[in-house]
């Protein structure tokens, strides 16, 4: 009946249901004699209270000075004689969409062969929980000193990840004849390597900052974006 009606729409409006939920509930054609159900009373507003102040806690504290600053590993790219930093990854991708390439790679001086794939991709920790995790490298907690190395869409049933910690250096070289790859920094294209060209990554001297309220941990900061 009614009474039924009408004790449905206060429960949706303090469930935070919308006019136009509450206006089916009620069988109305229109919103205009609902707003009564969404006003201010108290169980809604300590509800809008409770979920405005999972949000602009951390602006609070971070204008009261109580960031703490977190210092994370770069990688440093040398590409025709310029020097490039990366917060986030150095991807060498094909530059024909579609078209795969062959990439010589070596750690340390170290040949460790040709993989023939789409790309390959290079990342710090900070940059591990993007690209390189879509690509289903692996995630480098923050702390870690290391650089994650994935291949993109490998034409192989053996390639996997690998995670190098400093002071083994990446070289990549292009041996794909008549396809150049390109060679991306933090998602902005810095230039191409033709065929027979190489170029070297590592885990540089500068460190990136990122500001974090005290308690977002890195294991609760990954809960929460892919729990």
């Amino acid at each position: 009946g009614d009474g039924e009606l009408d004790d449905a729409a206060p429960r949706a409006a303090i469930e935070g249901h919308g006019e136009l939920v509450i206006a089916d509930l009620l069988d109305h054609n229109d919103t205009q004699n609902v707003g009564v159900y969404t006003q201010a009373v108290p169980q809604i507003v300590e509800r809008i209270d409770r979920a405005v102040d999972m949000h602009l806690a951390p602006l609070a504290q971070a204008f009261a000075g109580q960031l703490e600053a977190i210092e994370l590993s770069t990688l440093e790219l040398e590409l025709d004689g310029r020097s490039h930093v990366a917060v986030n990854d150095v991807v060498v991708a094909s530059a024909v969409p579609g078209r795969m390439v062959e990439l010589g790679w070596a750690l340390a001086g170290e040949p460790l062969g040709v993989q023939p794939c789409d790309g390959l991709i290079c990342a710090t920790p900070t940059g591990s929980t993007a690209y390189n995790l879509s690509n289903g490298g692996p995630v480098l907690v923050w702390g870690l000193d290391a650089m994650a190395i994935s291949f993109v869409a490998p034409h192989s049933l053996t390639a996997r990840p690998l995670v190098v910690p400093r002071s083994r250096p990446l070289e990549v070289q292009n041996l794909t004849d008549g396809v150049e790859t390109t060679v991306i920094v933090d998602g902005h294209a810095v230039g191409v390597l033709h065929a027979g060209e190489r170029t070297e990554i590592r885990l540089g001297p500068q460190r990136a900052l990122i500001g974090s309220v005290p308690g977002a941990t890195f294991f609760r900061r990954y809960r929460d974006a892919f729990g």
